[in-house]
């Protein structure tokens, strides 16, 4: 707000300066404006203290402009880094639950390898357990009898030891053996007849309706026997 200083006498009066320089006319002061440090006349001081508090309210509000937006910048640094540090956040939690689920799943690829690798191994022990029983156990032996060829059949444990010998009869020297590593033994003569034999001694006899010297061990519990692979027949024991 202007303030102003009364002249004390007319000799130190000085000509308004707003009269003279807006509406080219002398006028003798009344006041200075402490303010602005000029002589002014009471109808100029009038003046010129509204257009001072014209400019003051002008200055008030730019001030609160320029405070609203310094507040606004302020509040929106303040968002932007809440948002992006919890935008961070999000992605490492993302990505750090890609990760264990990654994790998981090679964990569980690994498991599952290491399972097929041992049923793997272990099939393979129990083949070559089927095959050193079907070559290493039993073995058929051939020796002339009354001018023809008969055959028996020794089983032996897996360090060669004598465990069993069973005659068997005639044969025309077609003789095939095998087995459903079950301790059961298949043997085909070449002839009519056909034996189911066990290590421990026990025999069965099986008439063919055909000769036969060639056998395929079948699923659930049956043996296909024939002839040059002609003629076959399926037999359940």
């Amino acid at each position: 707000m202007t303030s102003a200083t009364s002249l004390s006498n007319v000799d130190d009066c000085e000509s308004c300066v707003l009269c003279l320089s807006k509406y080219n006319r002398i006028r003798p002061s009344f006041c200075q404006c402490k303010h602005c440090s000029i002589p002014l006349c009471m109808d100029c001081m009038k003046e010129h203290h509204e257009e001072v508090l014209q400019d003051v309210a002008q200055i008030s509000h730019q001030y609160n402009e320029l405070k609203e937006l310094l507040e606004m910048k302020q509040k929106m640094i303040v968002d932007e880094t809440t948002k992006s540090i919890e935008d961070v956040n999000q992605y490492f939690k993302t990505y750090i639950n890609e990760l264990l689920e990654t994790q998981e799943k090679i964990i569980l690829d690994i498991e599952k390898a290491k399972q097929d690798a041992q049923s793997y191994v272990l099939k393979i022990d129990s083949d070559l357990r089927i095959v050193g029983i079907e070559i290493q156990v039993a073995s058929i032996c051939m020796r002339m009898q009354n001018h023809r060829p008969v055959f028996h059949v020794t089983f032996c444990d897996l360090k060669m030891n004598k465990l069993n010998s069973i005659l068997l009869g005639k044969c025309d020297g077609c003789i095939e053996i095998r087995t459903d590593g079950k301790d059961r033994f298949f043997i085909t003569t070449g002839h009519h007849r056909f034996y189911i034999i066990h290590s421990n001694g026990e025999k069965q006899t099986v008439n063919l309706q055909n000769d036969g010297d060639c056998i395929a061990v079948l699923h659930n519990r049956r043996v296909a026997v024939s002839k040059q692979r002609k003629d076959m027949e399926i037999i359940a024991y």
